[in-house]
Parts: structure tokens; C-alpha cells; sequence
């Protein structure tokens, strides 16, 4: 698809006037989107496939418009500027955010996500419980009879809860941050939550979703440097407790990704559970 579908252009029309250009842009994996300039402004317009059956990164309109409008003017994400949710049509606009899709400055990531889990998540979205047992249950969820071949690298259930729930991104992969003259932002707000702030910690840092958006992993020092840029140590530590378990996770949903035809998550799962075995091998290579 290069150009919007008839509502979409309408809706254009509608909210931002005559388009001078409409450019539809790479990289969303759910989500159609465009670049429209209009009134010597550019803007995004994103709308939403019908796609409610993710286990793990839901797509929903409705949390994205609440996340936006509770960051606005946070300097952690784009300006909401106008919603469509009504005679079937999901789409939002916002500001267009110039700058690079991330790529190598880890403290940039480390202190927007830091602001991020600082403020002050918004009524009405989604909670997600928190612990191991929580992670043990989704693993179980994708993996299906292929839960034997990671449960062997899981450590004994460590479930303190020693850190508050906070606003979460929720999918916070390289793809979704944008490096500004001025910082980074996070963009593609279509899943945000509240829960563990190590869940968002541990898909930034997975080396899957790292493989699939930047084309190579993060080294252990780039992930212990996020960590100590991130600045909380109770935090730091829940998500080394806990990091066996993302992995399983992650691995089990690349599979599953695979089940639903996605080719470029075999090599992905490979990656991760590669790295869930280095955990419980350290001197594995």
C-alpha cells in the first residue's frame, strides 16, 4: 500500500486540510503509517489493523490516545494532534518527530525511559501483573508443548515484588525511538501499560527485538551500561533476578510469531535462546 485508503485521506483532509505530500513510511510491523505534509507542517498518520489477538503487544487506539494526551509536552513523546475512532475508522495524527530511528546511544534510551517510568501513568490503561510466576504462565501461553526446552534454563521462582508498578511504553524497541537534536523521544504508543518497570527494560534489552529493529545485539557491557544509567539499583537488580524468564519469553513468542508465518522471527529465537543458555552457562560462547 503506498497511499492511505479512501477514509484515511478523507480524515487527512478533514483535520489538516489539502496534503502537499502523503509518504507512507517503513518499519511499523502492525500498523500502517504516513507521513503527511500539510500547512507547512509535517504530521503522521497511523491506522490501525485489526490485530487484537498479540499475547504480548497488544494494538489498541484507545491506550495510545492516553498515553499521548497524558505526555503532552513530557518531552517523551509526540504531539497527539487528532483521533478517528468512530464509523470503523481507528487512525490518530500527530507531530512528526524529525530526527533518526535509534540506533547506538544507550544512555539516551536509559534516561528517557527513566522519565518515562517517573511520571505519573494515566487512568484507564491496561495492568500487567508482575513476577515470575506472571512470566512462567505467558511462556507456557506461547511456547505450548515446547515449554520443556526452556523450562530446563529457568532458575527456582524468584517473585519478590519490591518495586512499584509505573507507566510502561510497552514496546520499546529500537524501531519505536526516534534520536532527536534534543533527545530521544519514544514513538508507536499502541500498547502502554502499567506494570513492572522491567518489562520494558528487558524488551529494549532483548537481543531478538535488538536482531530484529537494529540488526545486531547489544554486548553485555552495552546492557550493563543501560542499567547503570538507568540509576536504580532495587530495579537494576529485580530485572537480573528475573532476566532468565524475559528470555524464555521472548524466545516462546518468536516462536509463536513464527507459527503465525513470520519468517524473520526464527533467526530471532535463535539469538534469544542462545542467550537464555549463556545465562545458565556463563562460559558457554
Amino acid at each position: 500500500m503506498t497511499q492511505p485508503p479512501k477514509e484515511i485521506l478523507k480524515l487527512i483532509a478533514d483535520e489538516l486540510g489539502e496534503a502537499q505530500s502523503i509518504k507512507q513510511l517503513s518499519g511499523g510491523r502492525t500498523n500502517s503509517v504516513w507521513r503527511v505534509q500539510a500547512q507547512s507542517r509535517v504530521y503522521v498518520c497511523k491506522y490501525f489493523a485489526n490485530c487484537t489477538n498479540n499475547p504480548i503487544f497488544p494494538n489498541s487506539p484507545r491506550d495510545e490516545i492516553t498515553a499521548l494526551n497524558a505526555l503532552k509536552g513530557a518531552g517523551i513523546a509526540p504531539h497527539l494532534f487528532a483521533v478517528r475512532t468512530r464509523s470503523n475508522i481507528r487512525a490518530v495524527i500527530y507531530e512528526f518527530i524529525d530526527g533518526s530511528i535509534w540506533s547506538e546511544d544507550i544512555d539516551a534510551v536509559s534516561k528517557l525511559m527513566k522519565k518515562l517510568h517517573q511520571f505519573p501513568p494515566p487512568n484507564g490503561l491496561r495492568k500487567v501483573p508482575m513476577g515470575a510466576g506472571n512470566l512462567i504462565n505467558q511462556i507456557k501461553l506461547l511456547s505450548g508443548k515446547k515449554f520443556h526446552e526452556l523450562e530446563k534454563f529457568l532458575p527456582q521462582i524468584v517473585d519478590s515484588q519490591d518495586v512499584a508498578p509505573v507507566f510502561m511504553h510497552g514496546d520499546p524497541v529500537a524501531g519505536n525511538i526516534v534520536q532527536t537534536e534534543i533527545g530521544a523521544r519514544f514513538i508507536d504508543w499502541q500498547c502502554p501499560a502499567i506494570g513492572d518497570p522491567c518489562e520494558d527494560i528487558a524488551i529494549f534489552l532483548s537481543s531478538a527485538m535488538q536482531h530484529l529493529y537494529r540488526g545486531k545485539e547489544l554486548t553485555r557491557a552495552q546492557q550493563k551500561e543501560f542499567l547503570n544509567q538507568y540509576g536504580n539499583a532495587r530495579v537494576s537488580h529485580r530485572y537480573l533476578q528475573l532476566e532468565p524468564f524475559f528470555r524464555a519469553r521472548m524466545t516462546a513468542y518468536c516462536w509463536w510469531k513464527l507459527e503465525q508465518g513470520e519468517a524473520e522471527y526464527k533467526k530471532a529465537a535463535e539469538i534469544e535462546l542462545s542467550g537464555l543458555k549463556n545465562l545458565s552457562n556463563p562460559n558457554t560462547k
